[in-house]
């Protein structure tokens, strides 16, 4: 193995090039932070690959500082509503536009171009991106990180910063490396995943998100006009593994709610389990976690991607400020002290909605009739769109912000 020591410094190490790593980057490019962005990807994300899709209007705002809203909204298709169905009925709608915002509502926008805007972003910017580099050691001293990385020809290649930012997903080496534990545990259920053409056989659902419950099936329009379609993966069925037996679990699902339509041609299909779990502490010493690397939980109301980058969001401005001799080290703790009881939060309230999704049984009738009152009731609609999208949570403001009535979101 060859040893390359690079002794360039720079202000903030950050590992992980998925949204939050790349929107941190961009938060602190518009902080004038000097930085360094690895990843052990060796490439971008294809585009077609949805993962994650909704940006809620919170992070819309955050992509508008960045300067990026204009092109988020031409590659996204506005989301207005969210419809719910239980026994082959609609039991009613609710709406995600917030009058509060400037953004009409929501946005489906697939995680792989949330990812290639905020990178052309950054090129924009003259910042390269440092792929296929595998985290391999850190250590702390007075005053500074070292990483240590790999990179694909076996170069170890070791850097210095002030701060360490670990974006580096649910299987984070960073959390690993730094011994902070990951708090939770699994859910019982898998899903299948798949971005497919439908070929419909009723009416066309519209562009509402349509959350099918007992057992879960969502469909949600995609921009260029395929469909993100998911369901819970039946007890007792074998975890698909192959597309076709991905498509097969989804159509029976499908057929089973009674919606009458066909799965084509799939773009791109996964299948995944979900875990509630969070990080003791978001910060440990000079290296702090951000995104997946710190909390996991149910994609229900598609809050994931975008609670990482509000983590990004109420770190970049502190870093800045530390950085830059405006405040004491001891603001960066407000990182770790604010974010985590929001995190928390997040996933009481997602694996709440996604038990009363899978409700079987008695209590599916006393769900359903709960569902259908809270949809009809107009007073009632703020709460349900609050708590499906999470527009309710701040992203974390100190008390020092507070008094001054200054708004760094």
């Amino acid at each position: 193995m060859k040893n390359n020591s690079i002794s360039t410094d720079t202000d903030v190490i950050i590992v992980g090039a998925g949204p939050v790593g790349l929107a941190l980057a961009n938060l602190l490019q518009t902080q004038g932070l000097r930085f360094a962005l690895f990843t052990q990807e060796s490439e971008p994300r294809p585009v077609y690959e949805s993962r994650a899709e909704g940006v809620h209007v919170r992070t819309l705002e955050l992509f508008e500082r960045i300067g990026v809203i204009q092109k988020a909204m031409n590659q996204g298709r506005p989301l207005e509503g969210v419809s719910l169905y239980s026994l082959k009925q609609k039991l009613g709608s609710f709406s995600l536009k917030d009058p509060r915002s400037a953004f009409p509502g929501a946005l489906i926008l697939e995680q792989g171009k949330v990812e290639r805007i905020l990178s052309e972003r950054l090129q924009e910017n003259g910042v390269s991106i440092h792929w296929g580099h595998k985290l391999s050691a850190l250590v702390q001293t007075n005053g500074c990180v070292e990483a240590q990385f790999v990179d694909q020809n076996g170069v170890t290649i070791r850097l210095q910063g002030k701060y360490f930012v670990g974006c580096d997903g649910a299987h984070s080496t960073s959390r690993k490396l730094i011994g902070v534990d990951f708090i939770g545990e699994p859910h019982p259920g898998s899903y299948a995943l798949a971005d497919v053409d439908i070929e419909w056989h009723q009416e066309a659902l519209d562009s509402n998100v349509h959350v099918f419950m007992s057992p879960l099936l969502l469909l949600g329009k995609l921009k260029e006009g395929s469909w993100k379609v998911a369901s819970l993966v039946p007890k007792g069925a074998k975890l698909p593994e192959s597309p076709e037996e991905i498509l097969s679990i989804l159509q029976a699902q499908i057929d089973h709610h009674g919606v009458l339509a066909k799965l084509m041609k799939a773009r791109w299909t996964s299948h995944f389990r979900i875990s509630n779990r969070h990080v003791s502490t978001m910060r440990k010493d000079r290296v702090f976690l951000a995104g997946d690397a710190a909390h996991i939980h149910s994609p229900m109301g598609g809050q994931g991607m975008n609670e990482g980058i509000h983590d990004a969001a109420n770190l970049a401005w502190k870093l800045a400020l530390v950085v830059n001799g405006k405040a004491d080290d001891s603001l960066l703790d407000t990182y770790s002290e604010e974010r985590l009881p929001l995190i928390e939060k997040v996933l009481k309230d997602t694996s709440f909605m996604t038990n009363a999704i899978e409700i079987e049984g008695p209590g599916r009738w006393v769900r359903d009739k709960v569902v259908s009152f809270a949809t009809q009731i107009q007073m009632l609609e703020p709460l349900l769109r609050e708590e499906f999208s999470g527009a309710h949570r701040t992203i974390g403001q100190t008390r020092i912000i507070r008094e001054s009535n200054v708004s760094f979101l």
